[in-house]
């Protein structure tokens, strides 16, 4: 499957996580657009010091539901956030596991990233 994706980084601030388009992020298949190069306006980083994800919003998405869940513990973390604020920092617990990033706008575009800690 293939990802349009959107990085930001800061060395000083965090660890990038690419955030893609389409779909259910499952790879399935079903609303995947492997031709679409249009640009993604997320970004998101891992940021280790206090355990949280931060995103930047690089256009005004309305709100959004953002739901980070850690697949080993069954951990679950969701917000309905305003991307009309630009950054939003989310605290997680921090412990090891596989995490799926899932953003879902209010017209059904879904965004999905994952990263391992």
């Amino acid at each position: 499957m293939a990802f349009t994706s959107a990085y930001a980084y800061s060395p000083s601030v965090g660890v990038p996580i690419v955030i893609g388009t389409g779909g259910d992020g499952s790879g399935g298949g079903e609303g995947d657009d492997p031709n679409s190069h249009a640009p993604v306006p997320i970004a998101c980083e891992y940021i280790d010091d206090i355990p949280s994800l931060m995103f930047s919003f690089y256009s005004d998405l309305g709100n959004v539901t953002i739901t980070i869940t850690n697949l080993i513990t069954g951990e679950i973390v969701s917000r309905v956030v305003d991307t009309q604020l630009g950054i939003i920092n989310i605290p997680i617990s921090g412990n090891a596991g596989y995490y799926y990033i899932s953003i879902m706008t209010s017209s059904g575009q879904n965004y999905h990233g994952q990263f391992t800690l």
